[in-house]
């Protein structure tokens, strides 16, 4: 599946790769396990940091973001509308939460899901999560 990545961030990215684009954070909130979540809030992104069992480094696994000026691989933007996004990924596994819908695609391999958050018609926040590291 295409969607490893919003913009110039991509899932897999090690943290200091993610701060050269980014810049740095403005917070940092650790996690059991070892994971961080890092805070740009004049990017509009949440990245998570997990740290890789094989080499001692910290990987992005999730990322978010609410800023329309980022697209995913397939041209999705915070704005794209609900018909824009099936036409370029297909058929989603709709969800809806306190009064809010999600379209989800995962990959072949159920390792990877993008899920576009909405608010009426439009995208109003991307997510993607590698769900196996």
């Amino acid at each position: 599946m295409e969607g490893k990545r919003i913009g110039p961030i991509s899932i897999g990215l090690e943290e200091k790769a993610v701060i050269a684009i980014l810049g740095k954070p403005s917070s940092r909130k650790g996690y059991e396990g070892g994971t961080s979540v890092l805070v740009f809030p004049k990017e509009g992104f949440l990245v998570a940091m997990t740290p890789m069992r094989e080499k001692p480094s910290m990987k992005a696994t999730d990322i978010s973001t609410t800023n329309s000026a980022y697209k995913t691989g397939k041209g999705i933007h915070v704005g794209s509308t609900a018909a824009e996004v099936t036409r370029a990924y297909g058929t989603p596994r709709v969800s809806s939460y306190e009064g809010k819908t999600s379209y989800a695609f995962l990959d072949n391999n159920n390792y990877l899901v993008i899920t576009f958050e909405l608010s009426g018609d439009k995208v109003s926040k991307i997510m993607v999560s590698y769900l196996e590291m």
